[in-house]
């Protein structure tokens, strides 16, 4: 295993980032995105071995990524850490209001007055309750 950033505390190699992406189930274009590294910089440092050089600010930047995410570096390999779920993307939340959108379109209408109309004497003019 060949150390990428020796002058990190604990060296990390590709093998344990390419390792920690995929325990987390992160996609290469997700981890880029925040990371703040361009994809084909990623995609060279998980691709040979710690071989090719990458500036050290991508190690350090895709290694915290992953951290945040909940990997755990360890001599020769990566755990997972039990931690909130990683935030979505502006993307990731905008297809999941999407889907909602299309469920609520398709549940029945029991009240064919508009929302305004149906609750207007629970509040006042300025939107109140009365």
């Amino acid at each position: 295993m060949d150390t990428i950033l020796p002058q990190t505390p604990e060296p990390v190699t590709a093998e344990q980032l390419r390792a920690a992406r995929s325990l987390l189930r992160i996609a290469q274009r997700d981890l880029a995105a925040r990371a703040g590294v361009p994809l084909p910089s990623l995609r060279r440092l998980e691709g040979v071995g710690g071989t090719v050089k990458v500036p050290p600010d991508i190690v350090r930047r895709t290694r915290r990524a992953l951290e945040q995410a909940g990997a755990v570096f360890v001599a020769g390999g990566v755990q997972r850490q039990a931690i909130p779920e990683w935030p979505l993307s502006y993307e990731e939340k905008l297809a999941q209001v999407r889907v909602i959108q299309a469920e609520v379109k398709q549940l029945p209408i029991l009240d064919p007055r508009p929302v305004e109309v149906m609750f207007a004497d629970l509040y006042d003019e300025n939107g109140l309750p009365r």
